[in-house]
């Protein structure tokens, strides 16, 4: 399994160290994990983690008879319940760098009085710096920016959503494709 690590960490109960052995998470690693996650967002970088389940673990109704597995796992509604008792088994850190001029181009609209609103699936941390690579935001202190999580920012009243949107650069992350239409 791979997916957003503060996601997908939730849904695991076991680690599997450098050695191969398999050991249950304890309260301390799963701080330090996600203090590594934090750490691999705040430089920039997109974070994806991944995850394994034992098949003597899976559901029997999971698999058919022919070994092939069935119907129930094409349905994403059901993965949560599936994809529980999880064994992390790694991060991933991706640099994905911006194109050549963005930069560039977020400076030009800003100077020709065009606000730009950055909207995207990355984790706040990884959203936030790469918005300070490409000069949508500019505060270095995370407290003041205007950056939302998507569930966050649609949680708010709509007089204060059509206040964020009035001054100054955005950035709404975590967001899913309806969020961005």
């Amino acid at each position: 399994v791979k997916g957003a690590p503060s996601l997908l960490l939730r849904r695991c109960t076991h680690l599997k160290l450098r050695d191969g052995k398999i050991v249950p998470i304890s309260s301390e690693a799963r701080v330090q994990i996600e203090d590594t996650i934090g750490s691999i967002g705040a430089a920039s970088l997109r974070c994806i983690a991944l995850a394994t389940k034992d098949e003597q673990s899976l559901d029997a109704e999971l698999l058919k008879e022919n070994g092939q597995y069935n119907e129930i796992l094409k349905d994403s509604s059901r993965f949560a319940s599936i994809e529980t008792g999880l064994t992390l088994i790694g991060l991933v850190a991706i640099r994905d760098p911006p194109r050549p001029g963005v930069s560039e181009s977020i400076d030009l609209c800003k100077m020709a009085g065009i606000r730009v609103i950055m909207i995207t699936g990355d984790a706040k941390a990884t959203a936030v710096a790469i918005a300070r690579d490409v000069h949508i935001l500019y505060e270095q202190d995370i407290t003041s920016i205007k950056a939302f999580e998507s569930k966050e920012f649609f949680g708010l009243p709509e007089a204060q959503q059509l206040e964020a949107l009035k001054c100054d650069n955005l950035v709404i992350c975590r967001a899913e494709p309806a969020d961005k239409q």
